[in-house]
């Protein structure tokens, strides 16, 4: 292999690689969902039930 085909050779293997790693760190077209803590989350309110047996009072609730 001559210095011409080498440095030919070079050159496209340096093209393919600044190809495909402009194709790795250039960002995605599409928007990444956001998960409920991001977007606005989820509120869940818990209440507790009275029994016969146990009352609600600070202390059961502690």
């Amino acid at each position: 292999m001559d210095q011409r085909q080498r440095n030919i050779l070079l050159l496209v293997l340096t093209a393919v690689l600044v190809a495909a790693s402009w194709w790795a760190f250039w960002p995605p077209n599409t928007r990444i969902s956001k998960g409920l803590d991001i977007q606005g989350g989820l509120s869940v309110i818990l209440t507790a039930q009275e029994t016969s047996d146990t009352p609600v009072t600070a202390a059961v609730m502690d």
